[in-house]
């Protein structure tokens, strides 16, 4: 997925599929960008800038997720998509998911929008992923004074930070080898005293500055097991 409308000799519009050597549109395609991919319930799902934020591939056409996500005005995407538990949760700026009240974070059933976020933190949560098998988001305070904070991870009734004492946002994570891999626009780390970074990309035509994120690149990283 992403701002393309062909692939190799491929019209595709914003999104497309690779078998057997081959690339293939996916029906019409998506009428915004695509930022995030996953496969929930048998589709594929697609979040990103267009009109309720989420769609779903059910194999001969695309489709919504009940109401969607809003609301419906420029710069409103939805940015990371994990399945958890047999739900789909989706990060990004909307604040409302069915027409309910839901910001940042949004959890799909597979029939119904629910808020995911008991208090709102406020900020951006522009990514979510499964950590030892927890919910965890990461993102950044507006003010900065609490980018610290993330990741946080949910254990069942509460968020709690997992990584404390960043000094910037954390925008991707993975797990690695039973470790935390987080990268960001921080440059020290309460697991290490100082972080490496790399050199910030020179701006270049595509999305808004918004959905674009210069990384970092802690010099090391810590095992969380047990925690």
């Amino acid at each position: 997925g992403g701002e393309f409308t062909q692939i190799g000799v491929v019209a595709a519009t914003r999104i497309a599929r690779r078998q057997s050597g081959q690339w293939y549109a996916l029906g019409g395609g998506i009428a915004g960008t695509v930022l995030d991919i996953a496969a929930y319930d048998g589709e594929i799902i697609a979040a990103g800038e267009f009109a309720g934020c989420v769609a779903a591939w059910d194999g001969a056409e695309w489709h919504g997720l009940g109401a969607g996500l809003g609301p419906a005005t420029v710069g409103i995407a939805a940015r990371s998509l994990v399945v958890h538990d047999g739900s789909l949760y989706v990060t990004g700026s909307f604040i409302t998911s069915g027409g309910a009240p839901a910001p940042l974070l949004a959890r799909w059933d597979g029939a119904t929008w629910h808020a995911a976020l008991p208090t709102v933190l406020g900020g951006a949560v522009p990514t979510v992923n499964v950590y030892q098998g927890a919910l965890v988001i990461a993102g950044s305070n507006p003010n900065g004074s609490a980018s610290a904070l993330f990741p946080l991870r949910w254990n069942g009734s509460a968020w709690s930070p997992l990584l404390p004492g960043h000094n910037g946002p954390v925008f991707a994570f993975t797990e690695y080898g039973g470790r935390l891999v987080a990268a960001g626009g921080f440059t020290v780390s309460a697991s290490c005293a100082t972080c490496t970074s790399s050199t910030a990309p020179a701006a270049t035509p595509g999305p808004p500055a918004s959905s674009r994120f210069s990384k970092r690149r802690c010099s090391c990283s810590k095992t969380l097991s047990g925690r």
